[in-house]
């Protein structure tokens, strides 16, 4: 469940957490799990774990902010804030469709109904996720140059 921070003067938007990585990867999984995918709930944690992986190359995460100088760890524990689940979640949701797109394709070569995308597709998607992914999530703060 998210949790809304209250707004104050200082800070006009304020974060809203909306889990841990583990409950937002069993969120995950259950999505694709009703979509008819043949993942297991590790496959999924695998996905959102390169997707983190890949978002933690690219931003700082808000856990690391609150930190106090101690190291955070990358795992099912991490807290998740609004801003960047909605960075992370299609990165998943897109590394889900990698691994359960050949099992379609097996499926439709032994004269099964295919549905889903393909491997091809499902690979592009991804690429094209990532290539897209530095510009939607990298943040720098302004840099100031005084003249005297």
């Amino acid at each position: 469940m998210a949790v809304l921070n209250p707004v104050g003067i200082v800070n006009d938007y304020p974060s809203v957490v909306v889990g841990t990585a583990g409950e937002l990867s069993a969120d995950l999984f259950t999505e694709v799990e009703g979509s008819g995918y043949s993942l297991i709930d590790s496959e999924v944690w695998a996905c959102v774990e390169k997707a983190l992986i890949h978002y933690a190359g690219w931003s700082v995460f808000e856990a690391q902010l609150f930190s106090n100088n101690s190291p955070i760890q990358l795992d099912e524990d991490l807290p998740i804030y609004a801003h960047e689940w909605a960075r992370i979640k299609p990165l998943a949701k897109a590394e889900c469709d990698v691994i359960q797109a050949p099992r379609m394709e097996a499926d439709r070569s032994m004269g099964m109904e295919p549905f889903g995308l393909d491997v091809q597709t499902a690979t592009n998607n991804l690429r094209e996720l990532k290539e897209l992914f530095p510009k939607a999530t990298y943040v720098q703060e302004p840099e100031f140059i005084e003249l005297e």
